[in-house]
């Protein structure tokens, strides 16, 4: 009866290490839909504009390019929770800073710019530590079902987060609701520091060698090893190295209809807030959705569902920009969230499963700076290139490039036929 029990309880990913990662996500999203109302709220309210709005675009994409894989050498001296833990703290620690300028008169708007640009770099630091902390509480044949529910919790906390960013906006201030994300921010941040993350069983043999590596590693020389550490492991894995690629050129196909969409719906749809807020909430809606059936589904060829969702992902950007219909915008956004759920999972899933755990960190972050390494010149080129074709058009324009390197990435093997 207590083997039978001990089966049971075995095969539930709802144990206390994995509801505590859950609930300090689920806190920590939060924060960041607040975040992402309140602090550009109080931007313009301090005198910012459109240019100031980009600029604040900007300092948040900079330190995804660089600070992740910088930092992912650090991320493998210590418990993960801790570096996890130190970011949230540090983050919230730099939004306060803001709404305690704005209590002494109008805060400066190079305030603003430091404050995203450190923020988004401690946000670069987490990411890669969430995704090494994942398999080492949960099981092997829990991972996916573990991504599924966490990117689930993701869009479903998006869903309801900015609408209520919006009211505390409204009925509060954008001041106040900063303060109450630094508050989130310090709770996801304590819970975190209860998760225990079980000791790794090695023999003797490995023991002493990871010693010997520990000690090889220190100083200036070591890091810089370890830093291209992750940048060869991620060439040893050719199928995380082709998706890593895929998504650099695939970002610049999705990177109009992210940054276009709003001008889109105002100027080209004669739509008011409330249908962007309606396409918004379709796209976090099939991507919830999604996230509940990977939960329920084992997927054996995460590969082809990779590259499979990445294709019905482009076909859903291209009606976007070029059916024009309400129903036909409602539709291509729930399909382009679900397929946001169906290609993010994977993407985990793979290097979770296929890279040793104490280098998923810096391959993660390999991945990462490699995916977004042509969006800050894309970003620069979206506005002239819209001015001169349309919103539409450019967003249309940009399914079909995606979907063009859809076809391309079918030349390689190794990722479509990547099974687990």
């Amino acid at each position: 009866m207590t083997n039978q029990l001990q089966a049971v309880v075995a095969e539930s990913i709802w144990h206390r290490r994995f509801l505590l990662l859950f609930s300090s996500t689920i806190l920590k999203v939060t924060a960041d839909q607040f975040a992402a109302i309140a602090f550009i709220w109080l931007l313009l309210e301090s005198g910012g504009d459109a240019t100031s709005t980009t600029l604040l675009y900007v300092s948040n994409l900079l330190p995804i390019l660089f600070f992740g894989v910088l930092a992912s050498p650090f991320l493998a001296k210590g418990k993960v929770t801790h570096w996890m833990f130190s970011s949230d703290a540090i983050r919230a620690l730099l939004i306060l800073v803001v709404p305690l300028a704005h209590l002494t008169g109008q805060p400066p708007l190079w305030l603003f710019f430091v404050s995203a640009f450190l923020q988004s770099a401690c946000g670069a630091i987490y990411n890669p530590a969430s995704v090494s902390l994942l398999p080492r509480i949960v099981s092997a044949d829990q991972v996916q079902k573990g991504n599924a529910l966490l990117q689930s919790a993701n869009q479903m906390v998006r869903l309801l987060g900015l609408a209520g960013a919006g009211m505390m906006v409204s009925l509060l201030s954008a001041a106040t609701t900063l303060v109450i994300t630094a508050a989130l921010l310090c709770l996801s941040a304590l819970l975190l520091l209860f998760i225990h993350v079980p000791a790794e069983r090695t023999d003797d043999a490995l023991a002493q060698l990871n010693k010997k590596t520990e000690q090889a590693s220190g100083g200036l020389s070591g890091y810089w090893q370890n830093l291209r550490q992750g940048f060869r492991v991620l060439g040893q894995h050719r199928a995380i190295h082709a998706m890593a690629w895929f998504f650099a050129f695939e970002n610049i196909g999705i990177a109009p209809l992210l940054t276009l969409l709003a001008v889109y719906v105002q100027s080209e749809l004669h739509g008011e807030a409330a249908l962007f807020a309606i396409l918004q909430g379709s796209q976090a809606f099939g991507a919830l959705l999604v996230g509940f059936m990977l939960a329920k589904v084992s997927v054996k060829r995460q590969g082809a569902l990779f590259v499979g969702a990445a294709a019905v992902e482009s076909i859903a950007v291209i009606g976007l920009g070029a059916f024009p219909w309400t129903w036909a915008l409602v539709l291509c956004s729930m399909v382009f969230g679900m397929t946001m759920t169906a290609i993010n999972v994977p993407e985990m899933v793979i290097i979770q499963t296929t890279v040793p755990k104490d280098q998923q960190a810096a391959v993660f972050a390999a991945v990462t700076t490699i995916s977004v390494l042509f969006l800050p010149i894309a970003s620069l080129l979206i506005g002239p290139l819209a001015a001169m074709f349309g919103a539409g058009t450019l967003i249309a324009s940009g399914g079909v490039f995606a979907l063009l390197c859809c076809v391309s990435v079918l030349a390689n093997r190794n990722l479509i036929k990547l099974k687990l």
